[in-house]
């Protein structure tokens, strides 16, 4: 598979992995995880560009899997990875099936079931619409592209789109606003044949999936911004025991070595 991101966009990922891999190690370095002679975690994995997807030869790639290798290399322990849809995957985290959990958003009714190691990214939620159809569509809020004419607003089913989305699905008239499908390609190419007018997105995912998928010349980046939020990843509390899963006194300690600038991802 080509490049397909700028430059700015992966140095943009390398200095957030640069700060937040100290931290994260807490979760695979504990004392109780390293009395384990056999370390392995299931982590579960779905298609999401530039995340974790499939390259042309079949194999796992994306800076949340090099992330979760790299610490699990300098651990010891295995990762195995399994492919899930998201709302299957968050079923299997609930549950324990599956462990780990990568590229998840902290919600309090996912904290019923699931503890979130400190945030490794950020990521831009947005709007995507038809090519030159930005300035038709004049809002300042999903309130506002919901309420103007035409066809539906496309969204993942189960993904976090910011507090005004959580708002809307409450709305006994969701079903008429939104059409929830289960990847965002499937939504790119029902807004590209004009069957939604727009759709809801991350934004540095959507720009390097549309560039996959060579569409930059039927769509387009709306102005509204639905939120900013923090990247974890989610770690099953049935799956995963507390006291394997991390020590305040080993969080202190790495929060001071994030604080100092330390850890390196520079082998990814």
């Amino acid at each position: 598979m080509k490049n397909l991101l700028s430059l700015s966009l992966r140095q943009n990922f390398s200095r957030t992995f640069s700060l937040k891999i100290a931290t994260l190690t807490v979760f695979f370095l504990s004392p109780a995880a390293l009395a384990q002679s056999n370390c392995s975690l299931t982590v579960g994995w779905e298609a999401w560009f530039p995340y974790a997807y499939l390259d042309s030869k079949g194999k796992l790639i994306g800076f949340d899997v090099q992330l979760i290798e790299a610490l699990g290399k300098e651990s010891g322990c295995e990762i195995k990875f399994v492919g899930r849809a998201w709302s299957r995957l968050l079923k299997e985290v609930e549950t324990g099936e599956t462990q780990l959990a990568m590229g998840a958003t902290k919600t309090a009714e996912r904290e019923a079931y699931a503890r979130f190691t400190q945030f490794y990214r950020m990521e831009r939620l947005g709007v995507l619409v038809q090519k030159n159809k930005a300035q038709e569509l004049k809002a300042t809020s999903l309130k506002e592209l919901i309420a103007l004419p035409g066809a539906k607003i496309g969204a993942v089913t189960d993904w976090e789109y910011g507090d005004d989305y959580e708002t809307l699905k409450k709305s006994p008239q969701f079903s008429e606003w939104v059409e929830l499908s289960v990847r965002d390609e499937v939504n790119l190419r029902k807004l590209e044949a004009g069957r939604l007018k727009a759709m809801l997105v991350d934004l540095a995912s959507a720009h390097v999936l549309v560039e996959e998928l060579k569409m930059g010349g039927a769509v387009e980046t709306h102005p509204l911004i639905l939120s900013q939020a923090d990247i974890h990843f989610m770690v099953s509390k049935a799956g995963v025991s507390e006291d394997i899963y991390k020590t305040p006194q080993y969080c202190r300690r790495n929060d001071e070595k994030i604080a100092r600038g330390s850890g390196d991802l520079s082998s990814i």
